[in-house]
């Protein structure tokens, strides 16, 4: 459902991907039937999961108000993952991004080595690897960088968005 959103940012137009990330939220909550009550838990998860969507594209967006704005729904989540499921991995990555990109990059590390214990697709685990990378790329560590890109264009050769988040390591590392 998100993936979608997704290809348009993979296409470079991630403000498009947002616009397509909330109808499909909307067309979420529409087809709950009228008057429905959801468990506090499912309804939490839920809201978690739009917040962590949403803050993803948003931080990808190159604009100060949409970056500013992830940092605003990132602040609010558990620092601690509960357990490692692929809610809290989730989380856990999207906050090590919008971190790195506010160059809060020790948090970010951080949070970004807590997602990679955590279960997720190996798409996404990649992604989680390239942020790592972009992040070692900051503190200057290039070994690292160049490591850690390595590994995710192993564990994904073929993924659309992956060169999107290896470009700013690559330029680095050439």
């Amino acid at each position: 459902w998100w993936l979608a959103s997704l290809s348009s940012g993979a296409r470079g137009n991630f403000e498009r991907g947002l616009v397509e990330l909330e109808a499909s939220d909307a067309h979420g909550r529409a087809a709950l039937p009228q008057g429905a009550v959801l468990d506090r838990r499912v309804a939490r998860d839920r809201e978690l999961t739009r917040a962590t969507n949403r803050a993803f594209v948003l931080i990808l967006i190159d604009r100060p108000e949409a970056r500013d704005e992830a940092l605003r729904l990132v602040a609010g989540w558990p620092v601690r993952p509960i357990d490692r499921g692929e809610q809290q991995t989730a989380m856990a990555r999207t906050r090590g991004l919008v971190l790195l990109r506010h160059g809060r990059v020790a948090e970010a590390m951080r949070a970004l080595r807590a997602a990679l214990r955590g279960h997720e697709p190996h798409w996404l685990r990649a992604l989680g690897m390239a942020h790592l990378a972009e992040a070692f790329v900051h503190t200057r560590h290039f070994d690292e960088a160049a490591r850690w890109a390595s590994k995710a264009r192993r564990l994904d050769p073929t993924g659309p968005l992956l060169p999107l988040f290896l470009r700013p390591v690559e330029t680095a590392l050439a």
